[in-house]
């Protein structure tokens, strides 16, 4: 959305926020990406929607993290 924060998740990847995304992966299938939303302290994936390579929109959700932090 080009705004920073957390919001989206069971929701459409582009109407979510991050804040400070490092570390993309993808599947080997090319259709889930993996990523470290690393203010939010969560590991998040989005599941492209169809593997459609013209579509860049997907689902996101928390699949680790719940965004309090460690120490």
């Amino acid at each position: 959305s080009g705004n920073s924060g957390f919001s989206g998740d069971n929701g459409e990847s582009l109407d979510a926020t991050f804040n400070i995304v490092q570390g993309i992966s993808m599947d080997l299938n090319n259709n889930i990406f993996f990523l470290c939303d690393s203010n939010n302290n969560r590991i998040r994936q989005i599941l492209l929607s169809n593997n459609n390579n013209n579509n860049l929109g997907g689902i996101v959700n928390t699949i680790a993290g719940d965004g309090t932090t460690f120490g």
